[in-house]
């Protein structure tokens, strides 16, 4: 939707690092079920059902393991 976008990726290429930075730039919260965050031809992550993004707020997607919270989501990749 419009509004929200990528906004950075630090990291590249450093797993424990690697992260995707997605910003709600609009006046509207927005549910992130069922979104997928995919690079051509790579993996894909889809957000769980109870992924909330709302105005003005931000997740951070990483590539690797950890635990998730409200605003740091976890991969799991290992590569």
């Amino acid at each position: 939707p419009q509004g929200v976008s990528i906004t950075g990726v630090t990291g590249p290429g450093d797993l424990p690092n690697e992260q995707v930075i997605l910003v709600n730039d609009s006046d509207t919260p927005y549910s992130l079920q069922g979104w997928q965050l995919q690079r051509v031809g790579g993996p894909a992550y889809t957000f769980r059902s109870d992924v909330p993004l709302f105005p003005g707020g931000s997740i951070r997607i990483h590539t690797g393991a950890g635990t998730d919270t409200s605003i740091d989501l976890y991969w799991g990749l290992t590569e």
